[in-house]
Formats: C-alpha cells, sequence, structure tokens
C-alpha cells in the first residue's frame, strides 16, 4: 500500500534536480563569460563593459528598432500556424514561453509547455497547439542547420572559407535534410501509422497503462492529419518568415558590431554571417538555456578568427545577445503578466471540435 509521501518523494527529487541544473547552468554561464570571453578577446571584462559604455542613444535606439521588428517577425510565424490570433497574442505567448527557454536548462521544453498552456486558456485545442508549435519549431531548426551551407558561398567568393567550415556547413546540411527526410517518412500514412502505433505501445508501457494505446494512436493520428494540413498550406510563408527571422537577428549582430567600430575592413558581411550561422548552430545544444556563454565565446572566437579587434568584438557580442536573448527574460515576464490579466482573452477549447481533445481523452 502506498502513503502520500510515495508521490512527494518524487517530486521533491525533481525539483531538487531542477535546482542543481539551475545552479550549474548558473555557474558554467558566469565562467564562460565573465573568465572565457574575456580570454579570447585578450581584454579585461572592464575594458569591455568600457566600450559598452560609450555606446551612444542612436545606436540603442536603432537596435531596439531592430528587435521589435524581429519580434514582430516571430508573431508573425505564429499566426502563420495559428491564424486565430491576433498580433497581440501572438506577441505574448512568443514572449512568455521564450522567457522560460532562457532562464531554464534544457528550457525548450519548458518554454514549448509554457506556449502550450497559454494557447489552451485562449480556447486553442491541445492538437492544433502542438502541431503549430511542431511545425514552427521544425522550420526554425532546419533553417538553423543550413544557415552555414548558406554564408559558404560568400566565403568562397571572397577565398576565405577553410576546411573546417566547409565541413561544419556540409554536415549542417546533411543533418536538415535527414531530418526533413524524416519528416515526409512520418507524413506517409503507412509509416506514420506504424510510429505512432510504436510511440503508443512504449508510452503505455512507460505509463504503466494509465494511458491507453488507442487513445494515443489516435491523437498521434489527429496531430499528424492537422500536422499535414498546415504543411501543405503554410509551408511558404511559412519559409519566407523563417528566414526573416535569421535576417534581423542578423542584422542586430552586424548592427552591434559597426556601432561598436568593428569596420567590414575587419569583418565582412559573408564572415559576420559565417559567425552567426555558427552561433545558431551552438545554441542548438541545450546545456545552457539558448547556449548562453557557449554562444558568446563560440561566435567571438569566429569573428576575432576572421580577424576583429578582440575588445571591441566581444562588446559587440555581449551587445548582441543582450537584445536577442537577455532583453527577452523582462519581457517575457512583462508578457505574462498581460496574460493574466487579461481574463478577456481566455476561453476553454471546444470538446466538439474536429481536432480536440488530447491522449488521455480529455480536455
Amino acid at each position: 500500500m502506498t502513503g502520500p509521501t510515495d508521490d512527494v518523494r518524487p517530486r521533491r527529487r525533481s525539483w531538487l534536480n531542477r535546482a542543481i541544473a539551475i545552479c550549474f547552468a548558473i555557474a558554467l554561464v558566469s565562467a564562460l563569460i565573465g573568465f572565457a570571453l574575456p580570454r579570447i578577446a585578450g581584454a579585461d571584462m572592464s575594458e569591455i563593459l568600457t566600450v559598452l559604455g560609450g555606446l551612444s542613444i542612436g545606436a540603442i535606439a536603432l537596435l531596439a528598432f531592430i528587435t521589435v521588428v524581429n519580434q514582430l517577425v516571430y508573431a508573425m510565424i505564429i499566426r502563420t500556424v495559428l491564424p486565430e490570433l491576433s498580433i497581440a497574442k501572438a506577441l505574448v505567448v512568443n514572449l512568455a514561453g521564450s522567457a522560460v527557454s532562457n532562464v531554464t536548462p534544457f528550457g525548450g521544453g519548458a518554454g514549448a509547455a509554457v506556449t502550450l498552456a497559454i494557447l489552451r486558456s485562449w480556447g486553442l485545442t491541445t492538437d492544433k497547439t502542438v502541431s503549430a508549435i511542431t511545425i514552427a519549431g521544425i522550420w526554425s531548426i532546419l533553417l538553423r542547420l543550413i544557415l552555414p551551407a548558406l554564408a559558404l558561398p560568400l566565403l568562397l567568393v571572397s577565398n576565405i572559407a577553410s576546411a573546417q567550415l566547409i565541413i561544419v556547413s556540409l554536415i549542417g546540411t546533411g543533418i536538415a535534410i535527414a531530418i526533413a527526410a524524416f519528416i515526409v517518412f512520418v507524413m506517409n500514412a503507412p509509416a506514420g501509422l506504424s510510429a505512432a502505433n510504436t510511440v503508443g505501445t512504449l508510452i503505455e508501457r512507460l505509463s504503466r497503462a494509465r494511458l491507453h494505446k488507442s487513445r494515443i494512436v489516435a491523437w498521434i493520428e489527429r496531430v499528424r492529419e492537422t500536422t499535414r494540413g498546415l504543411l501543405a498550406e503554410k509551408w511558404l510563408p511559412l519559409t519566407l518568415w523563417t528566414i526573416a527571422l535569421y535576417a534581423t537577428q542578423f542584422s542586430i549582430l552586424l548592427t552591434s558590431l559597426r556601432v561598436l567600430g568593428v569596420a567590414e575592413s575587419a569583418v565582412s558581411v559573408p564572415e559576420a554571417l559565417m559567425s552567426f550561422a555558427l552561433a545558431r548552430l551552438i545554441a542548438s545544444v541545450p546545456i545552457t538555456p539558448d547556449g548562453a556563454g557557449f554562444v558568446e565565446t563560440g561566435i567571438a572566437s569566429a569573428l576575432i578568427g576572421f580577424g576583429g579587434d578582440g575588445l571591441d568584438v566581444a562588446a559587440a557580442v555581449l551587445l548582441y545577445r543582450g537584445f536577442t536573448y537577455l532583453l527577452e527574460i523582462p519581457a517575457g515576464g512583462l508578457a505574462a503578466l498581460v496574460w493574466a490579466g487579461m481574463t478577456s482573452w481566455r476561453q476553454s477549447p471546444d470538446p466538439d471540435a474536429p481536432n480536440g481533445g488530447d491522449a488521455t481523452g480529455g480536455d
């Protein structure tokens, strides 16, 4: 016979593991940015901060404008897969989810869970939200993987592409092709049903029959059909908006470099683009939230390797990450307050909707 303490212990262990992971991530990020980054730049952190302190109001305003455009582009990605949402709702759900992802180790899953919870509170069904989140996430990953290959021809024209960069580009493109092939495979009816049955059997065993295979398979099939319909209808606008998302993010990096004195003669646009592409690949490794620490040191190493001054590059990288990473945390907190306060936006998912329900059979 089990008592109340049997359920409490796993929860305590879970919270303890989470706390340890957060403390480890904070220590790792602090070490990478506080010690490794200045070492790579060949400068003290005080010198880097002094350079940042000399930034003009006009430069800050320009970066803020590009950042707002970047967030609006992301909102349009969400609206592409969930046209029911207004721009305001899309901004709220994106910022709130991003804030959680940016403060939690392996935060992509936590951010997706927050996004799902907010969307369900607005009346969207689990099937549709899961399909939308999955498609938007996959499209972002695919472009992230092929970014080095997109930057490579520009470097080849300039005769500055190394063998290492060519290898990274080929590996990223190969992984992207493999993911795309897997998506096509899963979207195929017989293969998809077979995969759904395999997943359903596995989840039923892991849940000790609390989740029934038949319900899981039925839910996966509904999600797959919804996803297939979305892909057929929205793949082109989704691709264009995702490209625009990375273009605006790259613009923030390039502007950060230029306003802090890293000229075209030191780091060209193709070199900056390749550095940005490598940084987005590094951010995919979920050791720290959004690759914090690793992205800063990785992109600085690439830019300095291309010829940028260490001090100016380090300051520019921190400026870039301030606008694309740190700023999302308080903005996400504000978005969460808006979500909590806008009770008029709330409604329950329609249980009779064609794509309603979840894997357990309830809402």
